[in-house]
């Protein structure tokens, strides 16, 4: 059973058809997914942020498979993407700042500024080096282009597995 990977990567996975759904068995697909942590140890996918896999890693406990980005990932540049693999998938975990809709662009402004500037903070950097997270900041555009392209592709894997309801 899947306990430690998010829901959106289960549907992508599920969707590509290189996983069937959670709970159900998993006849002649190329990955599992179950508990990373069982009884048994016979774990064979976990999906984590890099700063939470990588002691695991460097430890032998666990071995990196995959990476999920376009690209491989800065802190494992030896571990392939799925893409590479094969795998036509693609998952991010990311974090975004937004405001409502009326929201003053004088205000959206100052917010912007303090994000970026914020982000371009050595203390903030050599804070997210130590957790192993890269940060790129896409402003405005930029970003809501990435967001849309991001729902875009969840939403294609949903409606895949049949778990969209039409209105």
């Amino acid at each position: 059973m899947v306990r430690s990977l998010s829901a959106a990567l289960v549907a992508v996975l599920v969707a590509a058809g290189h996983a069937a759904a959670a709970d159900e068995p998993f006849p002649n697909r190329p990955i599992t997914m179950v508990n990373p942590f069982p009884p048994v140890n016979d774990a064979q996918l976990w999906c984590s942020p890099p700063g939470v896999a990588s002691p695991h890693i460097k430890s032998g406990k666990v071995r990196a498979l995959a990476v999920t980005g376009a690209t491989r990932h800065a802190y494992f540049p030896d571990v392939p993407t799925l893409k590479e693999l094969g795998y036509d998938v693609e998952y991010y975990l990311w974090i975004g700042l937004f405001a409502p809709k009326a929201t003053p662009p004088a205000i959206l402004k100052t917010l912007r500024e303090a994000v970026r500037q914020a982000v371009d903070d050595p203390a903030f950097k050599s804070a997210m080096e130590k957790i192993q997270v890269p940060v790129t900041y896409k402003d405005g555009d930029e970003f809501r282009a990435f967001g849309d392209t991001d729902a875009a592709r969840r939403a294609e894997a949903i409606k895949r597995i049949g778990k969209v309801e039409t209105k």
